[in-house]
């Protein structure tokens, strides 16, 4: 918290929300421990793309949160997939600065 990684681009919007998830993770360590395993399938590869486009580091850890990096997740309003988007008409497009959905 305060200071950022280098790749991370960022600004934390919610520290509230953001230290609600940090306790839950710490509390949970096992749980922790197997999103991390499951994410070596895909981090590598999403890490490339993220690169090659120019886009904040931050996005390719969304599915920590989305989805525990599981990709046949479902939420129960129709969410799915490893970073749970939900399109209505058309698919996300990425303007350099925002991701807008």
């Amino acid at each position: 918290m305060g200071s950022r990684a280098p790749g991370f681009q960022l600004t934390e919007v919610n520290p509230e929300l953001v230290q609600r998830h940090e306790r839950l993770y710490a509390s949970r360590a096992e749980y922790f421990r197997r999103t991390l395993e499951r994410s070596h399938k895909y981090l590598f590869h999403i890490m490339n793309e993220v690169e090659r486009r120019g886009m904040p580091t931050e996005i390719a850890l969304l599915p920590v949160v989305e989805s525990a990096f599981v990709p046949t997740a479902r939420s129960g309003v129709g969410a799915a997939g490893l970073w749970q988007f939900m399109f209505s008409h058309r698919p996300p497009v990425w303007s350099g600065t925002n991701l807008v959905v």
